[in-house]
């Protein structure tokens, strides 16, 4: 998670992105980091080995992470 985390703040930092949310997910095994910038969301996803980034409107991208399996 700690590695996760390093290349979700470098990567939304690095773009000027704004840390709205982050917590852990499910049994504490995965934690994500949502951001946002200019009226466009991104996430940040880490669960045990995988990973996943995904961006759009903050609506789509709230809408699609409360779908994802955790």
């Amino acid at each position: 998670r700690d590695r996760a985390k390093q290349n979700a703040d470098a990567e939304a930092g690095a773009k000027g992105w704004r840390l709205v949310s982050n917590g852990p997910l499910g049994s504490g095994t995965g934690y994500f980091w949502y951001y946002e910038k200019d009226g466009v969301g991104t996430v940040f996803w880490h669960y045990g080995k995988f990973s996943a980034h995904f961006t759009g409107s903050p609506n789509e991208v709230q809408e699609f992470f409360l779908r994802f399996p955790k």
